[in-house]
């Protein structure tokens, strides 16, 4: 996991880098939610 001060920053670096994204904060957030949260709530 990689913080940048810029979404350019984030993009600049993701290029040439593949099965990479850059997510802002909100998105990771709720990519975080989805993949964790709610699918251990309902095991």
């Amino acid at each position: 996991m990689h913080f940048f001060r810029a979404r350019e920053a984030a993009d600049e670096w993701v290029k040439g880098r593949e099965a990479v994204v850059a997510l802002s904060l909100e998105e990771a957030f709720e990519l975080a939610q989805v993949h964790w949260v709610k699918r251990s709530n309902q095991a």
